[in-house]
């Protein structure tokens, strides 16, 4: 039995050690207040636990006493009583821990659904981005091309009429003009 309640201690440390950790998370408002009314409860509950031990070990001190001391038939009506009062108390204890289960898995579906909601918020962003940067490169590729286009018009124009002007000379005609005016990409 002594391990059996060292067990509990133990299992009381972590829960509350967990919920610590729980609870230093960042939450919503809604999350907060659920969390609140876990944390009465799950206090609620370990309070009664406690003393439902306690009680169980005074009994079991009682039992151990009598027993050595042949006595059983006086303490037999006081480990009754107790009996009657760890039933009592158990039976509360297990709502309380029902409730507290409820409350909790409220508070856990609640977070999955907030969680949820943050992924689908995150990927419609991401694509979002993604499209973004999918236009950008197109607009920038067709910006491209364009500028590219009259880059090597403009220079082009001018190397093809210097052509047509040099052919005509070839031909011996001395009388070729050229009028294209433009920076200074010759």
């Amino acid at each position: 039995r002594a391990l059996s309640y060292t067990i509990i201690e133990q299992a009381i440390k972590n829960s509350s050690e967990e919920l610590q950790k729980y609870e230093a998370l960042g939450h919503t408002p809604d999350e907060l207040k659920q969390l609140e009314a876990v944390k009465k409860t799950w206090n609620d509950w370990i309070t009664h636990l406690q003393e439902l031990n306690r009680i169980h070990r005074q009994r079991d001190d009682v039992v151990s006493q009598h027993g050595q001391n042949n006595t059983v038939v006086i303490g037999e009506k006081y480990v009754a009583e107790l009996d009657q009062k760890i039933l009592s108390m158990t039976l509360d204890n297990r709502k309380l821990f029902k409730l507290s289960e409820e409350q909790l898995n409220k508070l856990i579906m609640n977070d999955r659904q907030e969680s949820d909601r943050q992924v689908a918020s995150s990927r419609h962003t991401g694509m979002v981005g993604m499209t973004a940067i999918i236009a950008v490169i197109v607009i920038g590729a067709i910006a491209m091309a364009l500028i590219g286009r009259l880059v090597a018009r403009s220079v082009s124009v001018p190397v093809n009429q210097l052509a047509y002007a040099a052919g005509e000379i070839a031909n011996r005609n001395r009388n070729v003009t050229i009028t294209y005016q433009a920076g200074n990409e010759l």
